[in-house]
């Protein structure tokens, strides 16, 4: 088992997963073993996406590590890129 440490964003990226999580209906279930694509819609309030905006805009990266890449989890230009 892996355990992974949380970072400076695990605050906004579980505040994404809950928002998403509790927003999220189904239009139909798929039966046992179907591996078709159901449509789905998400309903989240104006107030909780303003609310992860400013989160995400206050969010401060840590320093570059010099040629890490991905070598210490994600490339940190790859996720000021997300955050954006």
């Amino acid at each position: 088992m892996r355990i992974m440490r949380p970072s400076r964003l695990a605050p906004c990226g579980l505040a994404a997963v809950i928002v998403c999580g509790l927003a999220l209906t189904t239009h139909a279930q798929p039966a046992a073993g179907d591996a078709a694509v159901v449509p789905f819609t998400i309903e989240v309030p104006e107030a909780v996406l303003a609310d992860l905006r400013a989160r995400l805009e206050a969010t401060r990266f840590p320093d570059e590590i010099e040629d890490a890449d991905w070598d210490y989890g994600t490339s940190l230009a790859y996720l000021r890129e997300l955050v954006e």
